[in-house]
């Protein structure tokens, strides 16, 4: 089988709301050769007609596609800002704190390591940690992990939180204890009613995989799981969907932090080193002046080649990955091939920014601005960048720019 059956295709998206394109239709197809002949059945038919009436062969089938790597301290600099966030609200309420998805632990017991190391103690916070994978979670209760996860270096200072011996390194009891371990899917109506709400949400490396739907229906609840005030971190590549659906870039620099639109704080925490409050905007009326020129207004919003969708896909799953130099290699051989294009700058800008280098950041949403002044997802990007370097009226012009183009398409 190269290709995916239909059928199949729907069982992911109603189930998981999974886009098979984002692991790869081979990929897929392969799971489900596997499934069929564990099953010793003679057909792909019969394989769906095992589906339709056996609730585990579909858990073990969507096992075998799910993506659940992980390591310890993925994106380290959403630690950092977690820890920051974590002392400064110290002191009310225990703060409540959700992994979703968790994989196998790293991510949930990085958080438990990160609040133990900034002098929190076990009443002060709770985590819980979510995923739809059984198999996931049982390597998560085992918390007994190998080389491979630890191969970010900022683990390092973090390793007293180990039990080392010859069968791997066994993460603490006392960190263990910390994380409350249950399976569940963002996508279910009522997750939000048994969840209850949280003060920080982890949901990395999620969003990317799911079909547009899945992913409205999933940002809905990541806003429902937050409590007033409320932060959601994603993965890098991730940032640009929860600016497009009304989520605000926390003050926080490369964390990929935000605020849900619904929980938002009035500005930004007073001891934000380097950020103001935003002045009030005054309203602006439907004939305010526009600087697109007809030209580039008009390249920017024609349809993508599929080929530039295709490779701009291909960009994606590199930077969520942390492969950046690729990921960068890649966008410059679609410049050298295709010529400038606003979406392969903007890109660029998202990978710098991810690698802490804001100058290049700024410089890339710039070009991408230049070649299409209503490329959103740069201006709000530009925007949340100028805002957490302290730039605070650079970052109130671009607010002021999106406030036009919503106003003209009101």
């Amino acid at each position: 089988m190269s290709e995916v059956d239909a059928r199949f295709d729907a069982f992911f998206r109603h189930r998981i709301g999974m886009d098979i394109g984002s692991v790869g239709p081979k990929v897929v197809a392969m799971a489900i050769e596997r499934r069929q002949r564990w099953q010793r059945l003679p057909s792909i038919d019969a394989y769906w007609a095992l589906l339709e009436q056996d609730d585990a062969e579909c858990q073990a089938l969507i096992e075998s596609v799910v993506v659940s790597e992980s390591w310890f301290y993925r994106y380290a600099e959403s630690f950092a800002a977690l820890r920051r966030v974590a002392l400064e609200r110290r002191g009310g309420a225990p703060l409540r704190l959700l992994s979703l998805p968790c994989a196998s632990g790293e991510e949930p017991y990085s958080i438990v390591m990160t609040l133990f190391d900034a002098g929190l103690g076990p009443a002060e916070f709770s985590v819980d940690a979510v995923d739809v994978s059984d198999r996931a979670l049982s390597r998560a209760r085992e918390a007994r992990y190998g080389p491979h996860a630890f191969r970010d270096s900022a683990v390092k200072a973090h390793q007293h939180h180990f039990l080392f011996t010859e069968e791997g390194a066994q993460v603490t009891e006392r960190v263990r204890r910390q994380v409350r371990l249950f399976q569940g899917n963002l996508l279910e109506p009522a997750q939000s009613q048994v969840l209850g709400v949280y003060d920080v949400v982890f949901c990395r490396n999620l969003l990317i995989y799911l079909d547009a739907q899945a992913r409205n229906r999933a940002l809905a609840m990541l806003s429902e799981l937050s409590a007033p005030g409320g932060l959601v971190f994603v993965a890098p590549s991730e940032a640009c969907l929860l600016l497009r659906s009304g989520f605000r870039a926390a003050p926080l620099p490369q964390s990929s932090a935000f605020f849900a639109s619904s929980t938002q704080p009035a500005g930004p925490p007073p001891s934000s080193p380097g950020v103001r409050r935003e002045r009030p905007q005054s309203k602006v009326r439907r004939a305010s002046e526009r600087r697109a020129s007809a030209p580039l207004t008009k390249r920017c919003l024609q349809p993508k080649a599929p080929s530039l969708e295709h490779e701009l896909a291909r960009v994606e799953r590199l930077a969520n990955a942390r492969c950046f130099d690729e990921a960068l290699t890649l966008c410059r051989q679609l410049q050298t091939r295709l010529g400038p294009d606003a979406s392969i700058y903007y890109w660029q800008g998202l990978i710098h920014d991810a690698r802490g280098d804001a100058s290049r950041a700024v410089d890339d949403y710039r070009k991408a601005l230049y070649l299409c002044p209503d490329h959103v997802e740069a201006l709000m990007q530009l925007a949340a960048l100028s805002e957490a370097r302290g730039d605070d009226a650079q970052a109130s012009r671009l607010r002021y720019r999106l406030q036009l183009k919503s106003s003209t398409q009101g």
